[in-house]
């Protein structure tokens, strides 16, 4: 049987949202992160900026430069969540 989506994306490699229901989203690669369909990509937001920034862990995580929403132009919808 195929386990079903679920409304949000949020990616697998950075820390998981504390107020956040793990119910709510599933873990996804870059890859799957950037691919536009129905699921709302999540993104962290700090007073540093958005989060994940390209290189943060290491050279080449992420792929992507999620602080100028790089390859997330044509998503129908982001979401944005706060942390301090």
């Amino acid at each position: 049987m195929k386990k079903k989506k679920k409304k949000n994306k949020y990616l697998n490699y950075v820390p998981a949202p504390v107020n956040l229901d793990p119910e709510k989203y599933d873990l996804v690669s870059d890859e799957e992160f950037c691919e536009t369909y129905k699921r709302i990509p999540l993104l962290i937001v700090t007073q540093s900026g958005i989060f994940p920034s390209r290189g943060l862990y290491d050279a080449k995580t992420p792929e992507k430069d999620y602080r100028k929403l790089e390859d997330l132009e044509n998503q129908p919808c982001i979401a944005f969540i706060g942390r301090g």
